[in-house]
């Protein structure tokens, strides 16, 4: 077997040759550099007295599995051309401008993720509807606002069997009549990084209600200005669910009943960490949290 020439093992593409958005290219080019500097070929450099008789047989190279290059779909700035993309079951949805929602969107077994192309798109129910339905699916939002949703169960998401991710997004003034006046969550896993939750409002849980071993996940995240007509003025985190904050603030959130933060019941957790707690109100009681029924709340290294 041969040693690849060192010239060839420590090629490497140069910038200026290579045009724009080849990134998959360089990629290939690295790979087959890596792949010969570690393979072993027969030699391809016959002596001199075999020369003129016969050529060596060189193995073939190793495959190489292309990148895949996602291309996202054109912004979308119509609620009918958000729905008919979700419908179609796009996995990349680019949207931009104030998109007002006609009526909640529904969403099965779908995996999708929906981001903005200039950082000021708007999700808007106008106070006239519940935003997005979804059942046993995947969903990421990106540099969005939601605003203003209105439902009787659910404000602005509902969350069955699903998984949702919000990463830099505002999350403000959505109302439910009953509970989760941002979303509900049933069996359903929400994590949220960045991103400010803000004069939402419901009878149960301002921002979220929390069923059957949900969980919610906050990361350098805001809750302020929230408030339940009855408990659990951020959360009403109950049946064996957790909440978690870390790097997060609750600020100015309240209560008429219990838990101006949050109402923990029924074998549930919340638990804070490095966070903050500054005026919050419950009229009752639990000013920051109300916990019963086997749960428990955990604040560490966290400011009250």
């Amino acid at each position: 077997s041969f040693i690849v020439p060192q010239a060839l093992i420590s090629l490497r593409p140069c910038d200026n040759f290579w045009p724009d958005n080849s990134i998959v290219l360089k990629r290939a080019m690295v790979t087959v550099v890596a792949t010969l500097s570690e393979t072993s070929y027969p030699s391809f450099v016959p002596s001199v007295s075999s020369i003129s008789t016969h050529f060596p047989t060189i193995n073939a190279a190793p495959s190489i599995t292309p990148i895949p290059t996602i291309v996202p779909t054109s912004a979308i700035s119509t609620y009918n051309g958000l729905k008919s993309a979700l419908e179609s079951d796009k996995s990349l949805i680019l949207v931009n401008d104030i998109i007002i929602f006609l009526n909640f969107v529904t969403i099965e077994d779908v995996q999708v993720k929906i981001t903005s192309d200039d950082k000021g798109t708007t999700f808007d129910g106008t106070f006239s509807t519940s935003l997005l339905d979804l059942t046993k699916s995947s969903l990421t939002l990106e540099q969005l606002t939601i605003r203003r949703g209105y439902g009787l169960y659910f404000g602005c998401i509902r969350a069955t069997m699903s998984q949702i991710s919000i990463f830099d997004s505002s999350l403000v003034n959505c109302t439910s009549e009953i509970s989760g006046g941002f979303i509900s969550l049933l069996s359903s896993t929400l994590v949220a990084v960045m991103s400010n939750f803000s004069s939402n409002n419901a009878v149960l849980g301002g921002v979220v209600y929390m069923n059957s071993n949900s969980k919610f996940t906050a990361v350098n995240s805001q809750f302020s200005a929230n408030s339940a007509e009855v408990d659990g003025g951020v959360a009403c985190v109950y049946d064996s669910s957790t909440f978690t904050a870390t790097n997060s603030s609750f600020d100015s959130n309240s209560a008429k009943d219990d838990g101006g933060v949050a109402y923990v019941r029924y074998s549930s957790t919340f638990t804070a960490t490095n966070s903050i707690f500054e005026s919050n109100l419950a009229a009752d009681s639990g000013g920051v949290a109300v916990v019963a029924d086997s749960s428990t709340f955990i604040a560490a290294n966290s400011a009250f």
